[in-house]
């Protein structure tokens, strides 16, 4: 084993995208929640994909595609009485 080796440590804000956890949510002030996408490839992305209402009914699906380095992900967001989940996976792997 190597003595005085450095261990790189990552940012816990960081941690949550590299781990997987492509999409984010954000609660607002006014009640409503902001689902945003990041790139976990290069990580130097992130689009805000919907603002959902409180209370709001509704499912929305689509594929996030980086514009900066073309990494994609599909996506599923479902609100139903005013419980919000989203699940994403790589395409082709369902």
């Amino acid at each position: 084993m190597e003595e005085g080796k450095k261990i790189d440590t990552i940012d816990t804000d960081k941690l949550e995208e590299v781990a997987g956890g492509h999409g984010q949510f954000e609660d607002r002030e006014d009640g409503y929640t902001e689902y945003w996408f990041v790139c976990s490839y290069c990580l130097g992305y992130k689009e805000l994909i919907q603002v959902i209402p409180p209370n709001a009914t509704m499912t929305y699906e689509g594929t996030f595609v980086c514009p900066k380095c073309g990494w994609k992900q599909n996506f599923k967001l479902i609100a139903r009485n005013g419980e919000i989940r989203a699940d994403s996976w790589a395409p082709g792997s369902r």
